[in-house]
């Protein structure tokens, strides 16, 4: 029983080892994963860059009106990514598409209210809801996000654990918290 307890007590320090390696890699692919989205961002040369914390939002079309705060309530529609370093968005892993986008399904299996909810609820996770921050109705944008602000390493669907994001959004309109 000795034995037993001294093997568990010097084997301590090798699984903390393997913990630290862990964290330590996941921080490197995290902040490879801003190097690429970063390198993303300049090869669009686009005028207007968002940078917010937890995202990153390239607009593409300026919007018109109020913008979303924490709160408010957005319609939009979407094309989400796994996103890509090579330069082009990625894998799309889902969407909710305005007229050009080709379905896999018909509009009328989704809920009525998919692609709206209230902004700063917690119903989006960090780094849609930081992107969704601002922007204003008819805005056409891509927002980006490391997997920290995404799915983080869980694994849901077809998007691998540890993989950052890229959202195609098209802002319908926004009502206002009253």
């Amino acid at each position: 029983m000795m034995r037993t307890f001294w093997r568990y007590l010097w084997s301590l320090p090798l699984l903390m080892l393997g913990c630290f390696c862990t964290k330590q890699d996941e921080e490197n692919q995290l902040s490879q994963q801003e190097k690429n989205i970063d390198a993303f961002i300049n090869q669009l040369v686009k005028d207007t860059v968002i940078y917010r914390g937890a995202a990153s939002r390239v607009v593409l079309q300026q919007g018109i009106g109020d913008t979303l705060a924490a709160g408010d309530s957005v319609h939009f529609y979407y094309a989400a990514y796994i996103f890509s370093p090579a330069g082009n968005r990625g894998t799309l892993f889902a969407a909710y598409p305005p007229d050009g986008v080709s379905l896999s399904w018909p509009l009328s299996e989704l809920p009525k209210d998919y692609g709206k909810n209230t902004v700063g609820s917690g119903y989006y996770f960090s780094g849609l809801d930081a992107g969704l921050i601002g922007m204003r109705a008819k805005e056409h944008a891509f927002v980006l996000c490391t997997s920290k602000y995404g799915f983080g390493n869980n694994q849901v669907g077809i998007v691998p654990k540890m993989s950052p994001l890229l959202f195609e959004l098209w802002i319908e309109r926004i009502v206002k918290k009253e």
